[in-house]
């Protein structure tokens, strides 16, 4: 999270460029699951770092997205992926409450659409991306 002097705080820099990886310093104090969630996050910054949905800033769907590959590589269990329709806005930011993640509802919720909210062209954009989500038993296995 980036912060300005006057203290309004944001997940985007506003700066070009992929920003370097922090690793949360938690990490080292975990007595079991160390590896696990260094993957996890790894993996997760790793998403980040493709621009998968192009040079926009950070978004929601982003996030959801790069929490999910992150939970598969490390096969956790807390982050529930089940019955989200990512092209849905409501559903998408629901999302994020269960999860205990309210900070990331500031972000908009697709790539580009901050002030306009979910339009028919990202949500075709969105459903042309090739991510695709396993059905709940797939993901078991």
């Amino acid at each position: 999270m980036y912060c300005s002097s006057d203290g309004d705080c944001s997940y985007e820099d506003g700066q070009p460029g992929i920003d370097p990886i922090y690793i949360n310093p938690s990490i080292k104090e975990l007595g079991s699951g160390m590896i696990d969630r260094l993957a996890s996050e790894l993996a997760h910054e790793a998403f980040h770092r493709m621009r998968y949905f192009g040079n926009a800033k950070i978004s929601q769907l982003e996030e959801y997205w790069a929490f999910y590959i992150g939970a598969q590589i490390a096969r956790g269990s807390w982050l529930k992926f089940e019955d989200i329709d990512t092209q849905d806005p409501e559903q998408l930011q629901r999302w994020f409450y269960p999860n205990g993640m309210q900070g990331y509802l500031r972000l908009p919720p697709y790539p580009g659409s901050a002030a306009e909210g979910a339009n028919a062209e990202l949500r075709s954009q969105v459903s042309s991306a090739k991510i695709s989500q396993p059905s709940h038993a797939e993901a078991s296995e």
